[in-house]
């Protein structure tokens, strides 16, 4: 399947950062993805959710991976990045159909983690064990809206800091007495699963099932979260 092709390894861990991510229903992708590149001092990462379901949304998700990607590459800034995928996805949706995300760097020798928000929910910031939105961060259009130009936000991470990034697929995926998931439950649940340092995928595996068992297995949208934990300096 091409949306699953894009996917890359689900976890990534070296001596300063994990990360990882799922996708639910697996074998039924509409508009969902996520990407990340560890470089040079650096983590790159993105999360993207295209309007609608089908093949649409696919192509949709194809193209923004596809100028992520490329503008990586090129070393683009997260604000070029952003203006880049936003041509790519205009070109193809013609300003009716649009892909929300988040755009992301992590300096990982230092902790200091920026992103764009292209109107996507707000990642959840999981500190001390306690979990809570990762703010501020003012979001700007989807992409393919022709928005105004991206302002990244930065946040100072702290060692055994987790950032938690999520679909709305997340908390809109309702119970067969159509009660939604919820964001209240997801920040429980990620404040319960990542106590004591628990390992990132099988966290992410967790609240997947959770919101699967809510569902009875029935997602009526993709469900995809991707997790960042940063671990800290370097003894010198």
């Amino acid at each position: 399947m091409m949306q699953w092709d894009l996917l890359p390894l689900s976890s990534y861990a070296d001596t300063r950062v994990h990360i990882a991510g799922g996708l639910e229903p697996a074998y039924d992708i509409a508009g969902d993805s996520f990407d990340f590149a560890a470089n040079d001092g650096r983590l790159d990462f993105s999360v993207f959710d295209a309007m609608g379901h089908g093949l649409g949304a696919t192509i949709l998700t194809t193209l923004a991976v596809g100028a992520y990607r490329l503008g990586r590459r090129r070393g683009r800034s997260l604000a070029e990045l952003a203006s880049e995928i936003d041509r790519a996805v205009l070109f193809q949706g013609r300003g009716e159909a649009f892909v929300t995300g988040h755009l992301c760097t992590l300096d990982v020798r230092e902790g200091q983690f920026e992103w764009v928000n292209a109107g996507h929910p707000l990642p959840l910031l999981i500190r001390n064990h306690t979990s809570s939105e990762a703010g501020p961060a003012d979001p700007s259009l989807p992409f393919g809206l022709e928005g105004a130009p991206a302002h990244p936000a930065r946040l100072q991470l702290e060692p055994g800091d987790i950032v938690l990034f999520y679909s709305d697929g997340i908390v809109d995926a309702v119970s067969s007495a159509g009660e939604p998931f919820g964001l209240a439950r997801l920040i429980d649940l990620a404040g319960r699963h990542y106590a004591g340092g628990a390992s990132l995928s099988l966290g992410v595996r967790h609240i997947l099932d959770d919101v699967l068992e809510h569902t009875r297995h029935r997602l009526r949208d993709d469900a995809t979260l991707l997790a960042l934990r940063w671990l800290g300096r370097e003894s010198p």
